[in-house]
């Protein structure tokens, strides 16, 4: 498991990109080359991780990031980001959410994901149906530590559509541009709850 001697506030995360296995493929025999030298059922799947320590309790974190409605206060501003769907007291496992964000070059996008799991006070997970990407996964993981913490992660897991250009696409804006969203996540949160969601 993960040890939790993190400062309150503190976060870390990393990106990797891996060729899907021959067992993820469905396919014997080795995997053809991506990009140009080869089909595109051989896309490399990316994966982003980031971790975050805040002083609240189990019950305030959950409640405050398991939300939707609190996910436009922190993602940048520039991004336009707003939620177009009716959303419920509480969200649920099947729940659909419409957003529309300008993630590049102003150009707006609508963007629905699926809660697909849900774990009270452990992780939920969202998968996008209708955006920019070929394949979405979003984990939310939530661990109480001593003293009053919780260590939070979010790992996502991502394909990009297109032809031979998304890998250079990938490197030159898109993993940039993630990296910037998650990594002003951690900052904006100590600036709106700096004892923690909810006050806790």
């Amino acid at each position: 498991g993960r040890k939790g001697g993190e400062g309150a506030g503190s976060a870390k995360g990393k990106v990797t990109g891996r060729t899907p296995s021959v067992a993820e493929t469905g396919k014997g025999g080795s995997l053809d080359c991506c990009g140009p030298c080869g089909p595109p059922s051989a896309m490399p799947v990316h994966t982003l991780e980031r971790t975050q320590v805040i002083t609240a309790s189990l019950a305030a974190a959950w409640d405050f990031f398991s939300s939707p409605r609190n996910l436009e206060r922190i993602t940048p501003k520039a991004l336009d980001f707003h939620i177009l769907s009716e959303l419920p007291p509480r969200m649920y496992a099947g729940m659909m959410i419409r957003y529309r964000v300008r993630p590049l070059l102003g150009i707006p996008l609508t963007w629905v994901t699926e809660i697909t799991h849900i774990e009270e006070g452990v992780r939920f997970v969202d998968e996008q149906r209708v955006g920019p990407y070929r394949m979405w996964h979003h984990e939310h993981h939530f661990r109480e530590l001593p003293g009053g913490r919780v260590e939070m992660l979010d790992r996502v897991t991502y394909q990009l559509a297109g032809g031979w250009l998304r890998e250079p696409v990938h490197a030159l804006v898109v993993r940039r541009q993630l990296a910037k969203i998650f990594d002003f996540r951690p900052e904006d949160v100590k600036r709106l709850f700096p004892a923690g969601p909810a006050g806790a």
